[in-house]
């Protein structure tokens, strides 16, 4: 699990709940050379949060190859989730991330269109952003 959200305690402390302090990592303040690895590793990044004000973790992922999931209630850019699969629940996003790993077809579909898209936005895809977040404020970006 990756970040430093206001419920970072709440799930460290689930997870050890669960007796899962051993199979769960925890990361927080990565370079930007350690986040592209991450994400070079990574079969998917399940994005869990409720808002992303700009989705930048979205097109880093598909950057670097990752396929994102997220919930389709979850207050994003739509302009920036394009490539990502959007998931109804926790059950509907592990049931399609497990759907994916066993179409390597599918897979490498789903890779290959992340990659095309978020490129599309080039190097300079955060001041981009940023100008579709301050379009959008006051529309569909209110805090939930």
């Amino acid at each position: 699990m990756c970040g430093n959200g206001p419920r970072r305690e709440e799930a460290e402390r689930m997870i050890s709940e669960m007796g899962l302090s051993g199979d769960v990592d925890m990361i927080r303040n990565l370079s930007v050379g350690e986040l592209r690895k991450l994400y070079g590793r990574s079969r998917f990044l399940l994005n869990t949060s409720g808002f992303e004000g700009l989705g930048i973790t979205t097109l880093e992922a598909q950057m670097c190859g990752t396929p994102v999931l997220y919930f389709e209630s979850a207050v994003m850019p739509s302009e920036v989730m394009v490539a990502a699969i959007p998931c109804r629940d926790e059950i509907d996003m592990v049931d399609k991330a497990s759907e994916l790993l066993a179409d390597g077809e599918r897979m490498a579909k789903v890779i290959e269109f992340g990659i095309e898209y978020s490129t599309r936005f080039g190097k300079d895809y955060s001041e981009k952003l940023k100008k579709i977040y301050l379009k959008n404020v006051g529309r569909a970006y209110k805090t939930p």
